[in-house]
């Protein structure tokens, strides 16, 4: 990408450290932003990215170092700070009100117009119809519900109103993590349409190859230091991934495991809910069996029903020869079907609860002794260290609530809940989201082992490289059927692509 204004340096960090119990989170961390520029910053989950810019967003406050706005020397202790030095920080759950309209999400923190008392809301809707044209949404109805946004949209609004709001500097934290592919591109299309009128871009992303797509410069951080600054033009992704781990990681994707097509472990026949309709298709003996289609497909709805989230309406589930039935969640699980859900945040952890607390929820039944039922918390700890020991999960200490952990070892901690049961079929929904490339390599490895070791592994992806590299075959789904299984070793993006928009085989 071409610069023009790298004489401009509108911030740039000097030496900024920030120490949390325990933890050296940042050291010495220098960085510079120019005017215009879109500058990533790459890293592994908890090399420091998250805590270095809520610093520049006011949101957690440095130890030691300085902060320069277009050369003059500031303190930024709270996000006001920030506001008024022109620096907006965009949360990654974009921090609207989904019940509220558009127009009152477009006012939320700053004054809305108002005569004798009365918000003016022709004037409010007219004006958030003009932020709204600048950035594409023109056909969007300020009158109508946040809810009304797709995620790409709800993103876009986001940045329309940092921008009204006179931001100089936008610091994007994964802003493409839930987007498919053409959302995505609307995003960047806004994203180049702000760089072109001067407006930086702080860009953190797991997807390095949309650093190549969209930034001028990455920065690499790891264990709470820069590693290398360059310019994109300049540096390769296998060089990123390098820098970010300090050892060649190898193969991206590891070799799949030989399927054997001559033992079907899982059978669905005929499944049909209120939300997808007549599912067919088995699984083999040590295969992982991917499943990709477009948001609202049917592919998390299909996934809900297997694992008795929603009811099933017809059609059966045969697990190794013999038919399941069940009416609920709870009676899934005790035939060993454990859903992985899309978001761990809130569907897969208690945040507030430790490492050893979210381990073992399942089985509090088994560890349970007495009349008094008292949990066997030895035995509770003893299981848990097996675990951070077996997927070399990164903690303090058992003890450590898993909200301080990192996305990835987040999902360790969630993998190792349902391993501690007795499952037999894991469905895993976007796995792999907002995970570094180290981490989810190492995902990637421990599900092919679980999959060798008989366990039955359907992984959900929205990444059609993901779904390639991992999985042995591929079901496609499309308004809410399956629209067709392709074995990966025997197809390529573009075919995939093709069923996802329901012109499969043509």
């Amino acid at each position: 990408m071409s610069l023009q204004n790298q004489s401009t340096t509108v911030l740039k960090v000097s030496n900024i450290s920030k120490r949390f119990p325990g933890v050296q989170a940042l050291l010495d961390v220098n960085f510079s932003l120019y005017k215009g520029e879109i500058h990533a910053i790459a890293g592994e989950n908890g090399a420091g990215k998250s805590t270095f810019v809520k610093i520049l967003a006011g949101l957690i406050k440095k130890d030691s170092g300085t902060i320069m706005r277009n050369n003059i020397p500031v303190e930024i202790h709270t996000n006001l700070d920030a506001t008024k030095l022109g620096i907006s920080f965009v949360h990654q759950d974009f921090g609207l009100i989904p019940q509220m309209k558009i127009a009152e999400n477009f006012y939320l923190g700053t004054a809305f117009p108002i005569k004798k008392t009365k918000i003016q809301w022709h004037i409010a809707y007219a004006e958030t119809s003009v932020w709204l044209n600048k950035f594409g949404l023109s056909k969007i109805d300020p009158r109508k519900p946040v809810s009304f946004f797709s995620p790409a949209q709800a993103q876009i609004f986001t940045i329309t109103k940092a921008f009204s709001r006179n931001a100089e500097i936008l610091i994007l934290d994964e802003p493409t993590a839930s987007l498919t592919s053409e959302e995505k591109d609307i995003l960047f299309q806004a994203l180049l349409h702000m760089k072109d009128q001067g407006i930086s871009i702080v860009f953190i992303t797991h997807k390095l190859e949309e650093i190549s797509e969209i930034a001028d410069r990455v920065t690499v951080m790891r264990d709470g230091k820069v590693i290398n600054t360059s310019w994109v033009k300049d540096i390769t992704v296998g060089s990123i991934i390098k820098l970010m781990t300090g050892k060649d990681v190898g193969a991206k994707y590891p070799k799949r495991n030989l399927a054997l097509k001559d033992t079907i472990s899982l059978q669905v026949k005929h499944l049909t809910s209120k939300k997808v309709k007549n599912i067919n298709f088995d699984i083999y003996a040590g295969e992982i069996f991917g499943i990709i289609g477009l948001v609202g497909s049917g592919r998390t709805e299909f996934a809900r029903v297997l694992c008795g989230v929603d009811p099933l309406e017809s059609g059966k589930i045969i697990l190794f020869n013999n038919e399941i039935k069940f009416r609920n969640i709870r009676e899934a699980i005790e035939k060993g079907i454990c859903l992985v859900p899309e978001d761990r945040r809130i569907q897969g952890l208690i945040m507030d609860f430790s490492v050893c607390e979210n381990t073992v929820l399942t089985i509090l039944k088994r560890l349970c002794y007495g009349f008094l039922p008292n949990i066997d918390k030895r035995r509770a700890r003893k299981i848990t260290q097996e675990f951070i020991d077996k997927f070399s999960i990164k903690v303090q200490n058992m003890d450590q609530k898993v909200k301080f952990l990192s996305g990835g070892n987040q999902q360790k901690v969630v993998l190792s809940k349902w391993l501690s049961t007795k499952v037999k079929v894991l469905v895993l929904d976007e796995v792999t989201k907002g995970i570094d490339v180290a981490t989810k390599t190492e995902i990637y490895k421990i599900l092919n082992k679980l999959a060798e070791q008989g366990m039955v592994i359907i992984m959900i992806s929205s990444e059609v490289p993901e779904i390639l590299g991992v999985c042995n075959r591929i079901g496609i789904f499309y308004k809410r059927q399956l629209q067709g299984i392709l074995e990966a070793e025997k197809t390529n993006e573009e075919e995939v692509l093709k069923f996802m928009f329901g012109r499969g085989g043509a």
